[in-house]
């Protein structure tokens, strides 16, 4: 009759769990409501530290698989704001290196190249020459 999925009302289900502040963030789209849900699994005292250290006192970021990993934290013992913290910034630590072109960016040089290593060793070398001043 509404057009939503049972999966769908489960986690709207799950928001009744969440605190008032985080449940604000959500109408204002400040909260992804994934990572809510995630997150409703946390103690009260535990989602008022999520909300300090990351979205008040911006010392950790949260995605989807960081807030996974303090639920996953949170069935084995209650969590500490250094152990929310540690957790947040371990996954952090775990992501993978910056890339410095996006995808695509570089293809309309790819066919004066016979093998992506070649590009990247012209690549290598233009900086080397760079950062040296001969450029």
């Amino acid at each position: 009759e509404f057009h939503v999925s049972k999966s769908s009302v489960y986690n709207y289900l799950r928001f009744n769990e969440l605190t008032e502040t985080l449940l604000d963030m959500i109408d204002e789209k400040k909260l992804k409501q994934k990572i809510a849900v995630e997150l409703s699994y946390l103690s009260k005292s535990e989602q008022e530290i999520v909300y300090d250290v990351v979205f008040a006192e911006k010392l950790c970021g949260i995605d989807k698989r960081r807030a996974a990993n303090l639920r996953l934290e949170h069935q084995k013992r209650e969590l500490s704001r250094a152990d929310i913290i540690t957790i947040l910034n371990l996954a952090e630590s775990h992501e993978e290196e910056y890339v410095y072109f996006s995808k695509g960016e570089l293809e309309k040089y790819s066919g004066k190249f016979d093998t992506p290593k070649e590009m990247e060793n012209a690549i290598l070398s233009f900086l080397e020459q760079y950062k040296g001043g001969n450029i």
